[in-house]
């Protein structure tokens, strides 16, 4: 057993923050919180905060600051919108502001409503998503956005929407300001290093349980690790799973690649990774068959892990998604092959007959139980998978005294609904207020929920990551003394995931400040930096670009496209019956990434050729771009015929990117093209929105002999009607301003040749051509 801080500084008579925003005696003062905040009105912060000390008090500090002393508005992002709700209802009790000003957001607010809520908002409380998307969308503006927080800002990497929000905010804001608070940025040096950068951090600012003016609101955490034994019949389920495992690894071994079975969850995905990216420079099929094997392997790792962690229940629906999967028309062929291997059926049957349940659950009920004593007692009970929170609840609710529920994420998954936002709002509720004593979380209840009245917290497995184990610890102890019990499985992956997260969190503090002094010392021009969206873009190329307009559906914003073009070009959302960008009068793109395309192809599904020739009803030049690498999961002639009947057949063009990026460099180059070198205008020709009489117009004369909308225009000015257009000679029609001899001819060669006789000039045409037909049977 660990005892943290078991002393308890007593202090005088309580003094609170005295500030014009802040209502009086409701923040008390904190020399420490005062000492961040005045650092983080200053300079763009990082906050390195132990839970339950109070960094949404110093955002608080800092925004009302902000607020007081300039004009404009301020933005408070958090990942969950649990979350997003405990932070406006803070915000709300706290701030002189009227409550209505502070609007809490999420993607289940309607966009117009959204916008609406903008204009009188003085405060925005979001998850990072719906802003990202709203700033694409030209529904909000950062230009008067005074300050910025980032809660739980570890997750600044990679492509998380803080990481497009922040970039824009400190690229288009007249007066940027940017705090990032989180308990646990990791330990990964690389990791820390690149949340700076995206952040534009420039000072750091770390306290731990351990610093003289911090230790006085430290309440005492005791941590207890109780170990159980494997019984017999799960450690005979797991040999079964084991046996067919090693034989991955030797076909493995046999193909050239270098796995052990003893290799970690994280370098089996490495591993995956790195085959991922050699099959991308190299088609050689080795390469294609060793990465179906691994997706085998990780699959019956998982079960494995599930043995050890979690108990036979959670093992059987895991084994029945896998079942479903390998039966269904297009499963995964990892589970279709392991379901035709005998020896992992045999696992199977032996895990499916199986009746003993793990001995963590027993010992979970006596914990229960013996705190059910305690007057007012609150739990968490921490797992997971959702499977063993089912599971948890309905055991816990058979102990006297229990009120559990569960809490877990929004996805709806296979047989399994998440839970409503407003659900997940009246759970926490509920536990605050005593109506339910043992919440059963995922790990949506590791970040960030400020319930001070929790006296235990159960890990009922060990987590490796040092993020995820520091922030379940500090659910307790955050306003009385609390108490932490890890159940760990002697001889299991428990065992290494508890030590390796201790020492990570070791090696988390250690980088920090080696990160701080780093800063101090180089300035903070060395740190970070800012890359342009699109590396192939001169900066004078990319101010130029910004006069390309592009249309994009309102379905892509998900992408990653939508990112790369951003910054590039005028980018206008909105809801397309056809096409997924449109470039041109008579250039749109339908974009498929590689899986949605071998999807497709996968299930016998119409949907897409339904699609592409929608897309050439409406489009003279249309164009397919398939994102990702193609090969690997289907027969390779299977692809090259499904691409040559695109190509041929449908006169299609196909395009193949490797990136989102490169995605969005080739939408770049041909809208430019399209639009500053050929001059051609961008008009949809289709929509779900209603056209106007005018518009209507403009689309039937713009479509004669692809003509486009100028023209278009110019015809209708000078005619006045369709019907006059329909009846003038070429002699009138070339009058009109841009209508040469050449057009005049086209047009009335559309508007009088007889549809039969078109008919058959299209036939001779196409015997000449090989007699091809667009036939997709």
């Amino acid at each position: 057993m660990e005892s943290l801080n078991s002393k308890k500084f007593t202090f005088a008579e309580i003094e609170y923050i005295s500030h014009p925003l802040i209502k009086e005696k409701t923040i008390e003062r904190r020399a420490y919180q005062i000492s961040i905040a005045a650092t983080a009105l200053m300079k763009n912060t990082l906050v390195v905060l132990p839970t339950g000390l109070g960094k949404t008090v110093i955002a608080l500090y800092v925004i009302a600051s902000r607020l007081l002393n300039f004009d404009g508005k301020a933005l408070f992002l958090a990942p969950t919108k649990p979350l997003v709700e405990q932070h406006a209802s803070f915000l709300r009790k706290n701030l002189r502001l009227d409550p209505e000003e502070i609007i809490a957001l999420s993607g289940e607010n309607p966009p117009e409503k959204r916008e609406e809520l903008y204009e009188k908002a003085k405060i925005v409380v979001s998850t990072p998503q719906v802003i990202e998307n709203d700033i694409v969308s030209g529904r909000f503006s950062l230009k008067n956005i005074v300050h910025v927080t980032f809660d739980e800002a570890h997750r600044a990497v990679g492509n998380y929407s803080y990481v497009f929000v922040a970039k824009r905010y400190l690229e288009e804001a007249e007066n940027p300001l940017i705090l990032g608070i989180t308990a646990s940025p990791g330990s990964d040096v690389e990791r820390i290093t690149e949340v700076v950068e995206n952040l534009g951090i420039e000072e750091i600012e770390i306290r731990t349980e351990y610093d003289i003016d911090v230790r006085p609101y430290i309440y005492e955490k005791k941590i207890e690790w109780i170990k159980v034994d494997m019984p017999k019949e799960l450690k005979e389920v797991r040999e079964k799973f084991e046996r067919a495992i090693r034989l991955r690894f030797k076909r493995l071994e046999s193909l050239g690649f270098n796995a052990s079975p003893d290799l970690s969850k994280r370098e089996l995905l490495a591993l995956q990774e790195a085959m991922h990216a050699e099959a991308m420079e190299n088609k050689d099929p080795t390469i294609f068959e060793a990465i179906s094997i691994m997706a085998e392997i990780l699959k019956i790792s998982h079960g494995i892990e599930l043995i050890e962690t979690q108990g036979i229940e959670a093992v059987k629906n895991y084994l029945k998604r896998l079942i479903k999967e390998g039966k269904a028309r297009g499963g995964s062929r990892a589970a279709k092959n392991l379901l035709s291997d005998t020896i992992f059926r045999e696992a199977m049957l032996k895990a499916l007959n199986c009746r003993v349940d793990h001995p963590k659950l027993e010992k979970l009920k006596e914990i229960i139980k013996a705190e059910m004593g305690k007057d007012d007692t609150r739990i968490i009970v921490f797992c997971s998978y959702r499977d063993t929170a089912e599971t948890l609840v309905n055991e816990m609710n058979r102990i006297e005294g229990v009120k559990a529920s569960k809490f877990i994420g929004q996805s709806n998954r296979v047989d399994d609904r998440g839970m409503k936002q407003r659900e997940q709002v009246e759970v926490l509720a509920k536990f605050r207020e005593g109506k339910v004593n043992v919440l059963v979380a995922t790990s949506i209840g590791e970040e960030g929920l400020d319930i001070p009245s929790t006296d235990l917290v159960v890990f009922y497995e060990a987590v490796p990551s040092e993020i995820r184990a520091i922030q379940r610890k500090g659910r307790t102890g955050r306003a009385r003394r609390g108490r932490i019990v890890v159940l760990i499985t002697k001889g299991t992956r428990d065992e290494v995931y508890y030590w390796s997260s201790l020492r990570k969190e070791r090696i988390m503090y250690d980088q920090i400040y080696r990160i701080k002094e780093s800063m101090r010392k180089k300035g903070q021009s060395t740190l970070f930096h800012f890359e342009t969206v699109s590396t192939e873009l001169k900066a004078e190329e990319a101010e130029k670009a910004k006069n390309i307009l592009i249309y994009m559906d309102s379905r892509e914003m998900k992408s990653g496209v939508v990112k790369e073009l951003y910054s590039n070009v005028e980018l206008k959302v909105r809801n397309l019956e056809v096409a997924d960008y449109v470039l041109s009068d008579r250039v749109a793109v339908e974009r498929k990434t590689s899986d949605d395309f071998i999807e497709s192809l996968i299930k016998g599904e119409r949907d897409l050729f339904s699609q592409l020739l929608d897309l050439r009803k409406n489009y003279s030049r249309p164009i397919l771009i398939i994102e990702g690498d193609l090969y690997g999961r289907l027969h390779p002639n299977a692809i090259r015929g499904a691409l040559a009947a695109i190509v041929v057949d449908l006169g299609i063009p196909v395009i193949q990117t490797k990136t989102a990026r490169e995605t969005a460099e080739i939408l770049i180059a041909i809208a430019r093209r399209e639009q500053e070198l050929k001059a051609r205008e961008v008009v949809l020709h289709t929509g779900k929105t209603k056209r106007s009489l005018k518009e209507q117009q403009e689309y039937i004369v713009s479509a004669i002999s692809n003509i486009g909308p100028v023209i278009a225009r110019n015809l209708l000015k000078h005619f006045k009607t369709i019907e006059n257009i329909v009846n003038a000679s070429e002699e009138e029609l070339v009058k009109v301003p841009k209508v040469g001899k050449k057009i005049a001819q086209k047009i009335r060669e559309v508007l009088t040749t007889p549809y039969e006789a078109e008919e058959e000039k299209e036939e001779e045409k196409s015997k000449e051509d090989g007699g091809y037909k667009n036939d997709l049977d």
